[in-house]
């Protein structure tokens, strides 16, 4: 959850090398979630809505809650819908148009994304974690702590996973990334009965609406006011950080992303990386392409834009890039 504040803060002290400029907290009320709202409303959440995803809507009755995925690649059509049922209420597993039926608050679940962790980890839910997908890409202390005492299980990644290890933990939720195909495993669990719960922050094109996706998770957890008191700060900070550098006249030029065998691949003028570097004061060098995702190049293209960028940013370390340093 905290990433999308710290790469902000360095691109702004980045920023800050090459141009100079200008230098009340609302507080959420906690509510009782035992008993949800009567009537229905689309986007409802809290005394708001949901302000900046796009691809989930929450929808509050007597007793459940309905959560809603969009599919950004069909045109807003419905991806999944879950019915998450308050305690141990009974209801008919087979509701019309339902992907999954949910017993929250839920107590035990596999995180198989470490994107995920930050906003696990920030409502305090490490606990609930029986098992992630691989601990070779998270930091947190407090899981590696668990995955070295076997409280955490390691279960491999959708794609190679240990389906009887999952079998074996009895989770009540998977929670991982959706993609625009379901894959072999995906399908051979959901035969299981085992609920997978698929999460598109990464489809969301700006800072913010990738991190108001931790509504969609506390949703899961009974957590929905400490969500709304996390998102509300992050989004507090992040705009004041913007007013920071919005007399910025001379923006530095970036150029984005790194050259893999023989392809460079820029994000799109709408993506989230261009809004982010657009709301740090900076220039990016496809600021006015129209698209969300990624556009594959040739290097000598992306080379020819980018001859006069001051910064080159998340260049990681390969071999072409010293090449094309070296030209």
């Amino acid at each position: 959850m905290r990433k999308y504040l710290t790469i902000i803060c360095i691109i702004l002290i980045i920023i800050a090398e090459f141009s100079c400029s200008q230098q009340e907290h609302s507080k959420v009320q906690s509510k009782d979630f035992s008993i949800f709202k009567e009537e229905p409303s689309r986007q409802s959440y809290l005394n708001g809505t949901i302000k900046y995803a796009k691809w989930f809507d929450i929808q509050y009755y007597n007793d459940y809650k309905l959560l809603i995925v969009y599919n950004p690649w069909r045109n807003n059509q419905i991806y999944y819908k879950y019915l998450l049922v308050a305690g141990k209420k009974q209801i008919s597993e087979k509701v019309v148009g339902i992907t999954a039926v949910i017993h929250v608050p839920v107590e035990k679940a596999v995180s198989l994304s470490s994107s995920h962790i930050g906003m696990i980890s920030e409502l305090d839910l490490i606990n609930k974690l029986c098992a992630i997908g691989s601990s070779k890409y998270i930091y947190n202390q407090e899981i590696l702590s668990r995955v070295n005492n076997q409280e955490i299980f390691e279960t491999g990644d959708i794609q190679q996973i240990n389906i009887e290890k999952l079998i074996s933990l009895s989770p009540e939720i998977v929670l991982l990334t959706g993609w625009s195909e379901i894959s072999l495993n995906e399908n051979k669990l959901m035969e299981l009965g085992i609920p997978f719960i698929y999460i598109l922050e990464w489809m969301e094109n700006t800072p913010l609406g990738r991190a108001e996706w931790i509504k969609f998770i506390a949703v899961f957890f009974n957590k929905e006011a400490e969500a709304e008191k996390i998102f509300s700060e992050t989004e507090l900070q992040y705009f004041g950080l913007k007013d920071k550098i919005k007399d910025v006249i001379q923006k530095p030029k970036v150029l984005h992303g790194i050259c893999m065998d023989g392809t460079w691949f820029v994000p799109g003028g709408q993506s989230y990386i261009a809004n982010l570097y657009n709301d740090a004061g900076a220039e990016y060098l496809w600021k006015n392409d129209t698209t969300t995702g990624s556009i594959p190049l040739s290097p000598e293209a992306v080379i020819q834009r980018a001859l006069n960028a001051d910064i080159w940013l998340n260049t990681n370390i390969t071999d072409e890039n010293a090449y094309l340093l070296e030209k």
